[in-house]
């Protein structure tokens, strides 16, 4: 019914139908990338899916081994469809009913009608991530997983491809691959690893071999030293490169500054006439200042000449000054002798000549009365006398 095939997607879609819990046939032990060093593997880290149900406690430890061989047993069937590929054909109803998975109750009543449309990514490598980054780009295995109905039944089929890149150099060979998972806490941890086919050697070209083994690796050691010695010259090439790069530099810009120059130089040209002019112009005016500077440096020299010149006759002059100075002084002592003998004279005369009153007296016929030069003398009066008799001195003022 509808309601049945509506309950089947959503279980279906919900669960992602099934968790492996079997293991396929043909199991040869155990192989790993430590017991198999130049063998091509991968690893991943698959974290626990909870839609799926899956937990640390619920985890089983499986491995898986795949020689591209055909298989078929009970529900699953396994198909080598070209080179590392495989095509394994899981029945649904089979594997619920042998107990293979963990299925719905209504699994006897799912039909191909039901399943189709249902994506699914996986079993093996669902949610799991390769730890290297390049592994992620080239995975050593790809799985691709859908629903069809084969025989009339649902059933899952996956197809498994290994070195679809060839990046791990199997050439579409190998003697097997072998796949295995181990449960941890909070992941698990899963390693696929492929065994290339080992072809048979012959004793003389392994001989061979072995002696080109040896020459291989000398040669190794001498492409390391060559290397090392690759190194060293590749840093002194930086720093050349540096120094070329610098001196690069240099050149554009000594090439831009001639560029520049040129510029200048045709800008110059096509004003050479006026350069020119403007030369000639500046040499005469350069002619007129030299003769005017010679003209000025003459007239100096004749100034210099007649400064000095003057200046002798200025300290001529000073000479001849003091020389006059000291004849004025002494003809000014001799003046102001000569002032006061004169004085003195003209005192003492003044003082010689008779009184104005005498004079008149005598010119009147004052009877008894007698003159003496200098001094009136009365007839009685012998004061009179007297100071004729001793006149009084008069000294000249000095």
């Amino acid at each position: 019914s509808s309601f049945i095939s509506h309950e089947c997607r959503s279980l279906l879609h919900a669960i992602a139908i099934m968790r492996r819990v079997a293991i396929s046939p043909l199991l040869l032990g155990w192989v790993a990338s430590e017991t198999c060093p130049g063998c091509p593997s991968t690893n991943y880290t698959c974290p626990y899916l909870a839609d799926r149900g899956e937990s640390a406690a619920t985890c089983v430890n499986q491995q898986r081994l795949m020689d591209f061989a055909y298989y078929q047993q009970q529900c699953t069937e396994e198909v080598n469809i070209g080179g590392l590929s495989l095509q394994i054909d899981e029945d649904f109803q089979c594997g619920c009913y042998y107990g293979y998975w963990q299925c719905p109750d209504i699994w006897p009543w799912v039909t191909c009608a039901d399943v189709a449309g249902i994506s699914m990514q996986g079993f093996l490598l669902e949610g799991c991530q390769a730890q290297l980054e390049a592994d992620r780009e080239h995975p050593l295995l790809r799985e691709q997983c859908g629903w069809v109905c084969k025989n009339g039944r649902p059933t899952v089929r996956c197809t498994y491809e290994f070195d679809h890149s060839s990046e791990y150099g199997l050439d579409g060979e190998a003697e097997y691959c072998f796949i295995y998972r181990e449960c941890g806490e909070a992941s698990s941890t899963m390693q696929v690893i492929c065994k290339p086919v080992e072809p048979e050697v012959d004793p003389e070209l392994e001989a061979k071999h072995n002696v080109t083994k040896e020459l291989l690796e000398e040669a190794r050691e001498q492409l390391a030293a060559a290397e090392t010695e690759a190194s060293v010259t590749a840093e002194q090439l930086q720093a050349e490169l540096e120094k070329h790069n610098y001196t690069r530099a240099q050149v554009e810009a000594l090439l831009q500054e001639r560029d520049e120059l040129i510029q200048l130089h045709q800008s110059a040209s096509t004003n050479a006439s006026a350069a020119a002019d403007f030369n000639q112009r500046l040499q005469d005016a350069l002619t007129q200042e030299r003769t005017q500077r010679q003209q000025t440096r003459q007239k100096y020299q004749e100034l210099l000449e007649r400064h000095n010149d003057l200046r002798s006759d200025h300290e001529d002059l000073e000479d001849d000054g003091d020389v006059l100075r000291v004849i004025l002084g002494v003809v000014g002592t001799l003046l102001v002798l000569a002032v006061g003998v004169i004085a003195a004279l003209l005192y003492r005369r003044k003082m010689a000549q008779p009184p104005e009153s005498a004079v008149r007296e005598a010119q009147q016929g004052v009877p008894g009365a007698n003159f003496v030069i200098g001094q009136p003398v009365g007839t009685g009066s012998q004061g009179a006398v007297e100071k004729f008799e001793n006149p009084t001195t008069v000294k000249a003022p000095t």
